[in-house]
């Protein structure tokens, strides 16, 4: 179990790496950036980056819990609930640049940086921790 479970959770973090960081580039462009062709840009390979990266997240998180015997501890069922809100962060974010690429009209951050600082900061403790 020890030489496929490792490599499984080397890609998990990968993947996780990867979306946060597409996620942060979403949220930066709705931000700061004003120029049409670079918010387009950033649509057509940033975002699928990200889709691909959340893809990865979920394919490779429901393997670990599977191998990892945890399907029933409490703290592994409240990360699982916090993954799926941050990824409707995550569409919420892909679609307000899809419109704003779309529309020309101004959408905003808004308070999406926020939640995914605190739901990413609750699920690295969770995963550390192990509390239940």
């Amino acid at each position: 179990m020890l030489w496929t479970y490792l490599p499984i959770k080397a890609a998990h973090i990968l993947c996780v790496i990867l979306w946060l960081a597409c996620l942060a580039g979403d949220l930066w462009m709705l931000a700061y950036a004003r120029d049409r062709r670079v918010l387009e840009s950033w649509k057509d390979s940033g975002s699928a980056l990200g889709h691909g990266a959340l893809l990865g997240v979920w394919c490779f998180g429901l393997l670990l819990f599977t191998q990892g015997g945890w399907q029933h501890s409490r703290w592994m069922r409240l990360k699982l609930l916090l993954v799926l809100a941050l990824s409707g962060v995550h569409g919420t974010a892909a679609a307000r640049l899809r419109r704003r690429v779309e529309t020309d009209v101004e959408e905003v951050a808004g308070s999406l940086p926020g939640w995914v600082v605190t739901l990413t900061v609750v699920i690295v403790t969770l995963v550390v921790n192990k509390p239940w």
